[in-house]
């Protein structure tokens, strides 16, 4: 297994053009969803094909809908979430599973499973919220 400098080395390839707004947390817990004002929570799954394609969609889609960077992006690696806090996790299974958070609370999820389809309207109804689109 890479340790999680490796880790955080990946995402921030992976980030591209968004990587100034990209925070990589380990042993990710529920204060870590609470501290984001506006954003989304990623869980990678760096073994993951599906994860890593997700994540490449989300980037892609802040870094066109959100070009007055007001969105962060909190990515916690996969092994070593800790399941048993986050309100959602019982549902994430390696798949690139994420959460839209507005003043600390979960306003959208991506549901389980390969879910590429909601990155897009999610990310607008979270910027909607914050009155820039």
């Amino acid at each position: 297994m890479s340790d999680s400098s490796d880790r955080e080395t990946q995402i921030r390839e992976l980030a591209g053009p968004i990587v100034d707004r990209v925070e990589y947390v380990t042993e990710a817990t529920d204060s870590d969803i609470e501290n984001i004002d506006s954003g989304v929570f990623f869980v990678m799954a760096f073994w993951s094909g599906p994860a890593r394609q997700a994540f490449l969609r989300l980037c892609a889609t802040i870094d066109e809908l959100d070009p007055g960077k007001e969105l962060r992006l909190v990515v916690a690696d996969a092994d070593d979430v800790a399941y048993p806090t986050l309100p959602f996790v019982e549902n994430c299974g390696g798949w690139g599973e994420c959460v839209w958070v507005y003043d600390g609370e979960i306003v959208a999820d991506s549901g389980r499973g390969p879910n590429l389809e909601c990155i897009g309207p999610n990310t607008k109804d979270l910027l909607r919220l914050l009155g820039t689109v």
